[in-house]
């Protein structure tokens, strides 16, 4: 063989396919030739008839003995690292074996003929298989079609999410076949199953002005699929977020996920973070333990407020209505020194408000600032704080806090029901509502007056509706916990 012959011919990688046996009509080429004959185009798996063959020549002669190597390439769009980790687009399999993988390779034979038998792969679109032969630098590339198979499920890109009362998303929603490849030849057709919020022809949703979980069919063919979403009232919340790299972050965010601002990390980990209702400032408990209560600015500075050194335990602060002060419970060295405290925000006129045989109790501000709320063993009271004189709305319990009208207390009962307790701040009537919450959740009142943010014991956040007892979940909110809303 003349190697070096084959150094000049090898720019002649592409030639015209056809026919280049012994009665070709063809002029003599030198080269690699892919020969025709095999299906190019069919759906995910199929594996194409008879074989894929390449003939390799010179100046018409065949050139036996020389081996060839089939290489299917990766599916678009697998990846950066599609060539090292990404299924290959094709398979190919030695004519003597029956064993499909990416890679396979012949030796020609007295004709000048190497040839693999090949089978489509998983993902739809357009593939290829690469030809190469090292011995004389020819490489050339057989094109293949995949086609999606028959529609066996819906692809639904919205699963469960979040909208705010008015707004509007899309869930495109598709037939796809069992290897999850889109048919958008086929129609989906959608409907609303309640009056939440409209469906078009598009799988845009328009969400109603109540508030709710929703569901929306789609369909195409004989399949059949659903999603939901919950529809929530306009409101601003302050979390805990854990994102993606797991560390614990102050934020804020609409209800519905929009507008997420990732304020600044909490280290030790602070909880029940609290935003000021007149200043862009949020007020937090300092670690598990109570080691202290800091303020963290909007650009994430933060100062210490309460020092453990002036009470061993200090946990869950709250904004007072006008923003000057923090009111939290304290826990010094003697009982007497237990209870609810307030503090201005430069850390002066640290006062004991009232006095609890509770232990950690957590307050309450009511909206014009003049009454608090907390727990005493003998259960929830509401005290005046100018006078000291208190009542007795219900069982004990925590995290309580006033309706926007100050008329109604809802806090977290102090029991292992998982329930809440809404009652009316002058004592006169309150009632249980079991939601599955944890005792170190929050109870937080939407702008509305109607309806409560908490969070279940697998760490769902849910609406609960003061009135009808409803429960509405929003499992699209994982990722924030200690949420409470910005007033």
């Amino acid at each position: 063989m003349n190697h070096l012959r084959f150094a000049c011919v090898a720019c002649a990688l592409i030639a015209a396919c056809g026919g280049s046996g012994p009665d070709s009509t063809e002029p003599a080429f030198s080269g690699m030739k892919i020969l025709p004959g095999l299906a190019t185009s069919d759906t995910a798996l199929a594996r194409l008839l008879p074989s894929l063959t390449v003939e390799l020549r010179d100046d018409g002669r065949p050139l036996p003995g020389v081996v060839v190597r089939f290489e299917g390439l990766p599916a678009p769009g697998a990846g950066p690292d599609a060539s090292a980790n990404a299924k290959p687009g094709m398979l190919v399999s030695s004519v003597d074996a029956n064993d499909f993988v990416g890679f396979a390779s012949d030796t020609t034979d007295q004709n000048g003929r190497a040839r693999v038998f090949v089978q489509l792969g998983e993902r739809a679109g357009d593939m290829g298989v690469r030809i190469t032969v090292p011995e004389l630098s020819f490489v050339d590339t057989a094109k293949f079609s995949v086609l999606p198979g028959n529609a066996t499920q819906m692809i639904v890109g919205v699963r469960d999410t979040v909208v705010r009362v008015g707004g509007k998303f899309s869930i495109r929603a598709y037939a796809a076949d069992e290897h999850g490849n889109v048919r958008l030849q086929d129609t989906v057709v959608y409907q609303a199953l309640d009056a939440l919020g409209t469906v078009d022809a598009t799988g845009t949703i328009r969400a109603a002005q109540a508030v709710g979980r929703a569901t929306v069919v789609v369909r195409s063919g004989g399949i059949v699929d659903s999603t939901q979403y919950t529809v929530v009232p306009v409101a601003t919340l302050t979390a805990v977020y854990d994102g993606p790299d797991g560390v614990p972050k102050v934020a804020t965010l609409g209800v519905d996920g929009s507008n997420l601002k990732v304020i600044g990390r909490v280290y030790p980990p602070g909880v029940f973070p609290t935003h000021s209702p007149t200043e862009d400032l949020v007020v937090y408990q300092r670690g598990t333990y109570g080691q202290g209560i800091e303020l963290m600015t909007g650009t994430g500075t933060t100062r210490v407020l309460v020092d453990q050194a002036l009470l061993w335990g200090t946990y869950y602060p709250v904004f007072s209505p006008d923003g000057a002060f923090v009111y939290f419970s304290g826990a010094g060295a003697q009982v007497s020194q237990t209870g609810i405290y307030r503090v201005a925000l430069d850390g002066s006129a640290l006062t004991q408000v009232a006095s609890s045989d509770f232990g950690f109790t957590t307050p309450g501000v009511s909206p014009d600032g003049t009454r608090v709320a907390f727990t005493r063993n003998a259960g929830l009271f509401v005290q005046t704080v100018a006078t000291g004189d208190s009542v007795k709305v219900g069982r004990a319990g925590w995290l309580p806090d006033f309706s926007p009208d100050g008329q109604r207390v809802a806090y977290i009962n102090d029991s292992s029901d998982g329930s809440i307790t809404i009652a009316r701040s002058d004592g006169t009537s309150s009632k249980q509502i079991v939601v599955g919450v944890s005792t170190d959740s929050r109870m937080s009142w939407m702008p509305d007056g109607k309806w409560l943010l908490t969070r279940r014991y697998d760490g769902v956040l849910v609406l609960v509706n003061s009135i009808s007892n409803a429960i509405v979940p929003m499992p699209s909110l994982r990722h924030f916990r200690e949420a409470t809303v910005n007033h």
